[in-house]
């Protein structure tokens, strides 16, 4: 038995049932009831430090609901205490440039139309601000891991992710479909962008032929390739997505969920007042669960 499956398969009917936790907390607390460990007091003497992405899969696959390292990921650190590898925090930058446009050069949100479109155009070309941002792609900690771990770990991982690699502008989601309302955002004190704010098109695509359906997601990198490679396809056979259009698969778009935009600025205080003044979204009030 695949146990990385049926743990998932059993999170995900507890999500379904009792949607007010999102989908990562079923996970970990299926988790915790097979482990069977007391939760750890503390974290005095907690380090957050580079690991391989290697070192991050682990965590990943396990207790992170969508159970793959991000197609683009450059650099993970995490959180340990005693040696242990309590929890990770995956970087990258990903495929949509626009995604990244986060903060411009000379903007303000009193500017007219004509001139936002002038001044991102302009940002495209010359790249300012574009190179220092990056994306959270993926994160989670072990069920164990002390109270506020979460937080902790993002707070430390971006402070280090700017000292080592001059990354000041840093975003993530926050995804209805897993019943996210950035809880650990939140508690991190970032900036809520709103939802759906610098994506090309919202939803994804489904490669389905008979009983089989590939999400785009998994086509990504090394484990798309493996996925695909199981199938028939060579990379000598030219792009996946254009292979499996040849071989019968039919590419079905499907409604998107909401995602709402996350963003933190790191840097001297003065650095910080001067990227939240350029940044082109408004800041909104923090979502809230449905009752």
């Amino acid at each position: 038995m695949d146990t990385l499956k049926y743990m998932h398969d059993l999170a995900l009917e507890r999500f379904k049932l009792d949607p007010s936790k999102c989908y990562q907390r079923h996970i970990r607390e299926l988790y915790a009831e097979v482990d069977n460990r007391e939760t750890i007091e503390s974290l005095d003497g907690a380090t957050v430090e580079r690991i391989t992405n290697q070192e991050a899969a682990d965590i990943i696959l396990k207790y992170e609901w969508l159970q793959r390292m991000g197609s683009g990921t450059k650099i993970c650190y995490g959180l340990k205490l005693d040696g242990e590898l309590l929890g990770v925090a995956c970087f990258g930058t990903g495929t949509y440039k626009e995604a990244r446009m986060i903060c411009i050069p000379n903007w303000t949100n009193r500017l007219d139309p004509a001139e936002r479109r002038r001044l991102i155009e302009v940002e495209k070309e010359e790249r300012v601000y574009i190179d220092k941002t990056v994306s959270l792609m993926r994160g989670a900690c072990v069920p164990w891991a002390p109270k506020n771990s979460a937080s902790f770990l993002i707070r430390w991982a971006c402070k280090q992710a700017y000292k080592d690699f001059g990354w000041e502008i840093f975003f993530a989601y926050s995804d209805e479909a897993a019943g996210e309302i950035g809880t650990v955002y939140q508690a991190s004190n970032w900036f809520y962008l709103g939802k759906n704010v610098g994506r090309k098109r919202p939803g994804h695509s489904d490669y389905c032929k008979a009983e089989t359906k590939i999400n785009t997601y998994s086509l990504s990198g090394k484990g798309g390739d493996k996925l695909l490679k199981k199938l028939g396809w060579t990379p000598e056979q030219g792009k996946k997505r254009t292979w499996l259009r040849n071989n019968g698969y039919t590419c079905i778009r499907t409604n998107h969920t909401d995602k709402g935009k996350w963003v933190w600025f790191e840097g001297s205080d003065r650095a910080r007042k001067r990227l939240k003044s350029i940044c082109r979204y408004g800041f909104q009030y923090y979502p809230k669960r449905a009752q």
